[in-house]
C-alpha cells in the first residue's frame, strides 16, 4: 500500500495584497513550502518512509515542484534524492474539450437525491 500526507502554505496569505479572493493582477500566483511524507508498505516487509520538503509554484493553468527526498528509515534509501514535476491543469488549458461533462451536459434527474 502506497500511503503518505502533505503539509502546505500558500505564502500568499504571507502578504498584504491578500484580499480574501483570487489574486488581482498578480504576477506570481502562489509559492506553496510543503512538506510530503511517503510511506510504501509492502506485504510482509518493512515500511519505506522518506521526507520530501520542497517548493512549488502554482500558475493558473501549470505548476511546477521541486522536493529533496529524505529517507527517513533504511527501507527509504540510503542517501538523499532529488524530485521535479511539472503539471499542466488540462482543464484551465483546454476548457473546450476538458472543461465539461464527459456524457452530458445535464444530469440525470432521477440520480439527483434532492430534486
Amino acid at each position: 500500500m502506497h500511503w503518505g500526507f502533505s503539509l502546505q502554505y500558500s505564502t500568499y496569505y504571507l502578504t498584504s495584497r491578500f484580499t480574501g479572493g483570487p489574486p488581482k493582477q498578480e504576477p506570481l500566483n502562489q509559492f506553496v513550502p510543503l512538506v510530503e511524507f511517503n510511506f510504501d508498505s509492502p506485504l510482509g516487509q518493512a515500511t519505506a518512509a522518506t521526507m520530501n520538503p520542497g517548493l512549488a509554484y502554482v500558475a493558473v493553468t501549470w505548476q511546477l515542484a521541486a522536493e529533496a527526498i529524505v529517507p527517513l528509515n533504511r527501507a527509504g534509501g540510503g542517501g538523499t534524492g532529488f524530485r521535479a514535476q511539472l503539471l499542466f491543469f488540462l482543464d484551465d488549458l483546454l476548457p473546450a474539450l476538458f472543461g465539461k461533462p464527459l456524457l452530458s451536459d445535464k444530469p440525470d434527474r432521477s440520480l439527483i437525491a434532492w430534486h
